[in-house]
């Protein structure tokens, strides 16, 4: 009822739906049906934005550096300014104000590209980020400056090197990943040949098992004409990411015998759960090992009593627990890439995460070492010291029936 009260996720979906119909259909419209465009265009996405992020006050995702709020609103609202630049007066302000939201969300990325909301929505942010500056290059016929950054091209590996052989091996909230037709139409700006087989194997593997059909429409306008069936080079198979702290560990990649993920990092970022140290190990095309997942999204997901869900909590993860309980709330482990001969892996610190109780800390030292062992098997080690006698607990998780 009033179009300027908020500027949340679904104008930001709606205003880049309505910029990529107006462009399909541009050439098509008379005055009256340009001037409705244009008119739905001001009113219910570009004046709102205005009022929502034009003056001193913002909304709190507008410059987020780690939320996927802010691609799609800003994101979103640029495109549709892009797409009705000649004909509407706001188009020009609501555009400078755009570059200014995402610089921070790009420049997050470091030179690794690692994103914490996880390969899920990391999906969906990317999504409308990348709209957007493939769109102001093909508008304004200039390089978008964040397209120049390296994290910016560096980033379309992550989901690819956490889905080892399709398998989801992430952390957080929607843990799951399928290739997006954004993808590449950016893979293809940046000469990626490589990207460009791998997503294209992967689409081929969906087609066989469904796929919803505005993806594949769109797929089939961004795909590339041709694609090279043999690419050189071969992808890290150990890896820490920096800034992120999350690692993976292979026999080899792409198509990895073995492999395992480790989750470092902190839980001070959207979308995250309790779940530092914690690890996904794929054999083959099997998951082995996997954090319990958040299926649904409910009343408490995302409220002050979030944690309590099991779903999201220490108890559901590959974790340590002291005492009955995990980590502590907007926590950080140190992390870092260990290899010798015959061991490939990483090494984290855990101790001051843990917390503290009532006369203390919860523990005097709380670390795990996770190795590849001659890219055969995988190994884990934990060490936990306390200052008086405690439970001390190593859970894993597998949805397979296992032999010990």
């Amino acid at each position: 009822a009033r179009p300027g009260a908020i500027f949340d996720l679904s104008y930001g979906e709606n205003s880049a739906t309505l910029a990529i119909a107006y462009d399909l259909l541009c050439n098509e419209l008379n005055g009256s049906e340009h001037d409705l465009f244009v008119d739905t265009a001001r009113k219910r996405s570009l004046q709102p934005y205005l009022k929502q992020n034009g003056g001193r006050k913002k909304s709190w995702y507008y410059d987020s550096p780690n939320s996927n709020w802010n691609t799609v609103c800003n994101g979103g609202a640029g495109m549709l300014a892009l797409s009705v630049m000649e004909r509407c007066p706001e188009a020009g302000r609501v555009l400078e104000l755009v570059d200014q939201g995402v610089d921070p969300f790009f420049s997050s990325l470091d030179g690794d590209g690692g994103w914490p909301e996880g390969i899920g929505y990391w999906n969906y942010g990317m999504r409308y980020g990348f709209m957007y500056l493939l769109s102001h290059e093909r508008a304004t016929g200039r390089r978008h400056p964040l397209l120049k950054r390296k994290g910016t091209e560096a980033t379309l590996n992550f989901p690819l090197t956490f889905t080892p052989n399709g398998q989801p091996c992430s952390f957080g909230d929607v843990n799951g990943f399928s290739p997006l037709p954004f993808h590449l139409a950016a893979a293809e700006r940046f000469g990626r040949v490589d990207l460009l087989k791998e997503l294209d194997l992967r689409l081929q593997r969906d087609d066989q098992t469904g796929g919803t059909w505005p993806d594949q429409a769109e797929t089939a306008l961004l795909h590339p004409r041709s694609i090279p069936k043999r690419v050189s080079g071969k992808s890290s198979s150990h890896h820490l990411l920096k800034g992120l702290d999350w690692g993976y560990v292979a026999d080899r990649m792409p198509e990895p015998s073995v492999y395992v993920s480790v989750r470092g990092g902190t839980t001070d970022a959207p979308h995250v759960h309790r779940d530092l140290m914690s690890f996904h190990a794929v054999v083959g095309g099997e998951k082995l090992i996997e954090n319990i997942p958040v299926q649904d999204y409910i009343d408490t997901t995302f409220s002050p009593r979030r944690f309590e869900l099991y779903e999201t909590s220490a108890g559901s993860k590959n974790t340590i627990l002291i005492n009955g309980v995990g980590v502590a709330d907007k926590s950080t482990v140190v992390t870092r890439k260990l290899e010798g001969r015959g061991y490939r892996g990483f090494r984290i610190d855990a101790t001051d995460a843990m917390g503290g109780m009532y006369d203390g800390r919860v523990c005097d030292f709380c670390g795990r070492v996770i190795l590849l062992l001659k890219g055969q098997a995988i190994l884990v080690i934990d060490r936990v010291e306390v200052p008086h006698v405690a439970l001390v607990e190593s859970r894993m998780h597998t949805f397979h029936d296992v032999t010990f």
